[in-house]
């Protein structure tokens, strides 16, 4: 979740603008914190855990 605004699975979003100059080090940092939910009816699995997600970046 980022400001608020729920990040969905597997789901194209928006992660900002990234403004290249020479100035700029085009960086942009975002921190998210994950809800993690039981599946009705399916056993727990403990354990070591990661994550890691696909950025695209879409030069204009």
């Amino acid at each position: 979740m980022d400001n608020n605004t729920p990040v969905k699975f597997n789901m194209k979003t928006d992660m900002g603008t990234i403004h290249l100059d020479n100035g700029a080090g085009g960086k942009i940092i975002k921190q998210y914190k994950a809800k993690v939910e039981a599946i009705p009816g399916a056993v727990i699995k403990t354990g070591a855990f990661s994550a890691a997600m696909t950025v695209i970046v879409t030069y204009n």
